[in-house]
């Protein structure tokens, strides 16, 4: 089995935590402990991106929590790749709703709320689409851009 691995690189974005986080669900309890410990010193280091969610089942430790997160956001979701919003507010009697999911698309989330989005009235209520995934424009993902006053994501991908 350790022939399997040594062909792939080691330092590949989270393919230590993604290794240890697979062992863990096949009950395979061998080297954990010294599995955890390098991969603790890999996310120190910022060598390993541990998918923020895993890091809390490895380690009981708020720090490498935090570690986790921040290399996550900062690899992913840079601030040099999304300009920042402005949010100049019109009518300070309107209230801003903003709904947030990486699902606005195919997906039963946007099948099941598209038409909310619609049925807002826009004289009491500012809707904000805020989408987390750069998923391809398909019909809801466009109805339900076309049904917010303001959408806030990442630019879709082509196909």
């Amino acid at each position: 089995m350790q022939k399997l691995f040594e062909k792939y690189d080691p330092t590949l974005e989270s393919l230590q935590g993604h290794l240890l986080y697979s062992k863990l669900n096949i009950s395979d309890w061998s080297e954990l402990n010294q599995r955890k410990e390098k991969l603790q010193l890999l996310i120190k280091k910022a060598e390993d991106q541990v998918l923020p969610f895993q890091s809390t089942l490895f380690f009981d430790l708020p720090e490498l929590h935090q570690l986790s997160a921040q290399h996550f956001v900062n690899t992913h979701f840079p601030l040099s790749r999304h300009t920042p919003p402005s949010f100049n507010r019109v009518n300070k009697n309107i209230l801003r709703i903003a709904y947030i999911s990486p699902d606005f698309g195919q997906h039963p989330v946007s099948y099941l709320t598209a038409e909310l989005f619609e049925l807002h009235d826009r004289n009491q209520f500012e809707v904000f689409g805020v989408s987390l995934s750069n998923r391809p424009d398909d019909p809801y993902r466009l109805r339900i851009k076309n049904a917010v006053d303001r959408w806030l994501g990442n630019p879709p991908i082509n196909n």
